[in-house]
Parts: structure tokens; sequence; C-alpha cells
């Protein structure tokens, strides 16, 4: 999972565009391994640790999109993945680096649910990340949310949420 796989379909029904993932494609080298194959065809910034090493007892499942899914997300606040570098570089440290802090990269006031949400979602050990995607969608929405909560003094929120009720109920 990257970005370039990701695409803003037409609004929907319920007035908003919706993100859809549209490429699967995965190139195999005839006769090679498949996963090693897989990680020649992906751009490293966005791989897994799990996708780069070539054990069995490294199970790729839907951890590994999660993880690729946060490295998204991160680049998104912060306006870059956390790790950049030529492609060994990126490989090394999608295996060994920690990624910084989204104050790290980006001087901002974060909230330290978005902070620890995001070390969750990009953790090297795939059973500390959320374990599927309903639990990741419930994790990040409230990291977000108090991350909009910090931005915004009480008052202002408040006001923000009822306009946003207000705008779903006229479109239903």
């Amino acid at each position: 999972l990257n970005p370039s796989a990701i695409f803003l379909a037409s609004e929907t029904s319920n007035g908003y565009e919706q993100a859809k993932l549209l490429d699967f494609q995965f190139e195999f080298i005839q006769g090679g391994d498949p996963q090693f194959t897989n990680i020649l065809s992906s751009h490293p910034a966005y791989l897994a640790p799990e996708q780069i090493i070539l054990e069995d007892e490294y199970q790729i499942d839907q951890k590994t999109d999660l993880y690729s899914l946060g490295i998204i997300l991160y680049e998104l606040l912060a306006g870059r993945p956390p790790f950049y570098g030529s492609p060994q570089e990126l490989l090394d440290d999608q295996l060994l680096a920690t990624p910084p802090n989204l104050s790290e990269v980006k001087p901002d006031e974060w909230s330290p649910l978005l902070e620890e949400f995001l070390q969750k979602a990009l953790s090297k050990d795939s059973s500390e990340r959320p374990q599927n995607a309903e639990t990741f969608l419930r994790e990040c929405d409230a990291a977000l949310h108090a991350q909009a909560e910090l931005r915004y003094n009480a008052q202002d929120f408040e006001e923000i949420e009822q306009e946003i009720k207000k705008l779903k109920a006229e479109k239903q």
C-alpha cells in the first residue's frame, strides 16, 4: 500500500468524496520468490518490516497494510514520510529505526494521543499494531479528534461539531 494506489472517487451518495484503493498490482519474477519480488516492485518508504525480512515466521497480513497506512497518515500530517533516503537506507530504517515524533519533524502542537497512535501503528512488531482495520480506524479517529480538540478551544470545537452534524442531517 502506498499513496499512488489511493484515489479520491467522485462524490458518493452521502455527498463526500471517498478514498478508494485501485492498484493491487503485484509483479512477480518468473520462478522468483513473490515476497522478495514485492519488495522490488514496491516503494521502500511504505514497506512494513515483515515485508523486508524474508523469513517464514514473519507473517504478511492485514497489519502489514495498516503499517503502510500509518506511514501514509504520518506523511499527510508531517509533510513527509518518517524515513527517507536511498532505498537501502529506507529498508534499514524500516527494520531498525524508531519513527521520529511528529513534533521533531514538523514543529507544532501535537496531541500526545496522536503521537502515541502513530508510534503504535508504526511498531516494528506487528503484534503491537492495531490488529485490524476496525481497531485502526477507531484509534485513529480518537487520536485525530484529540488533535482537533487541541487545536481549537472547546467552544469552537463544539460549534464545529454542531455544524458537521447539521450538514450530515441535511444530506440525508
